[in-house]
């Protein structure tokens, strides 16, 4: 066959049954039915090639036969053709030209979205991904259902209605999944997500809390420990769980605040053991103690009296660590 039209993938590997020798049987099967110009079973059996290989070549006759059946994914088929490493003149001459037919005979659909690398498809879920965000369709006149995905967000569903020879812009911004967040403690506590002083969520522990993409400080507080403070981050559509250890609370004690100069998310150590990060609160049992805060290679050393049931402020400024 001329090249034009079917090209001859090429396949290596052991007799055995392995991805190669399928995608062979498949471009076998792809290129029979193509020959007998039934482009619906083409497509389908080069397309099942293409998904095991990844080949530029097994790709131009999935657009070949998408072209044959008439079918609109065969401009964006052509178009990632043309985007891979082959070089092939023939291939890559007739793929520009189809594409150039296409472009004139449809209407085009630039699709945006934010985040990009957003997954296409068009009217029907069978007919599989058109391409990911930015891209550029060809479909046919008259009235489509775009579906935009991406992972860990929100699927965006666009309705539009296209004309021949004409361009349509879609440019949609992706939500974000909120991640969950489950905090794991050894009492009954209650556990409060903090974006600065704003509260963004707030429950018991053990139970899940569904908390948007980001970096908060979490605060857990139960009746006769220490609070512990701790940052954490949420990815979209994450499931986290993050164990905390409540220390008991002395009997004669003071509390301590401890802040960082433009330092947010600094080691706090009391008496040589790392306690926390700033901005970070600790009851401490009365007297004195070392305090040290870290980060970066910047420190402050200090020592705090704690007095019985008062609460101390200490807010530092790191300096560079001299040896």
């Amino acid at each position: 066959m001329c090249a034009f039209m079917i090209s001859l993938a090429m396949f290596s590997g052991p007799a055995a049954a392995s991805p190669a020798v399928e995608a062979r049987v498949f471009d076998e099967q792809g290129r029979a039915a193509y020959a007998a110009r039934r482009f619906h079973d083409a497509l389908e059996a080069f397309l099942l090639s293409y998904e095991l290989t990844g080949s530029a070549r097994g790709l131009y006759n999935v657009a070949l036969a998408a072209d044959g059946a008439d079918r609109d994914q065969a401009y964006a088929f052509y178009a990632r053709y043309l985007q891979s490493d082959d070089r092939d003149p023939e291939r890559r001459q007739h793929a520009e030209r189809r594409s150039a037919i296409l472009g004139r005979t449809r209407a085009l659909v630039h699709v945006v979205t934010t985040p990009a690398d957003a997954d296409i498809v068009v009217d029907d879920a069978a007919h599989g991904v058109y391409g990911r965000s930015p891209w550029t369709l060809a479909l046919s006149p008259g009235p489509h259902t775009i579906v935009l995905s991406r992972a860990g967000h929100e699927p965006r569903e666009v309705n539009v209605t296209l004309f021949a020879r004409q361009t349509t812009n879609v440019r949609e911004t992706l939500t974000p999944l909120p991640g969950t967040l489950r905090v794991v403690a050894q009492t009954d506590a209650t556990a409060t997500v903090l974006d600065g002083t704003r509260e963004v969520s707030a429950g018991a522990v053990n139970d899940p809390m569904n908390v948007p993409p980001g970096r908060y400080a979490l605060r857990v507080s139960a009746p006769r420990r220490e609070d512990a403070t701790r940052y954490v981050r949420i990815e979209p559509g994450q499931s986290r769980a993050e164990l905390v250890h409540l220390r008991p609370r002395f009997a004669q004690s003071g509390r301590l605040l401890v802040r960082a100069t433009d330092h947010e998310g600094a080691s706090v150590s009391v008496d040589g053991e790392l306690r926390g990060v700033t901005p970070a609160v600790f009851d401490l049992p009365i007297g004195s103690h070392a305090i040290e805060v870290e980060d970066a290679g910047r420190v402050w050393r200090g020592e705090v009296v704690v007095r019985d049931g008062h609460s101390e402020s200490l807010e530092v400024s790191l300096v560079e660590e001299r040896e």
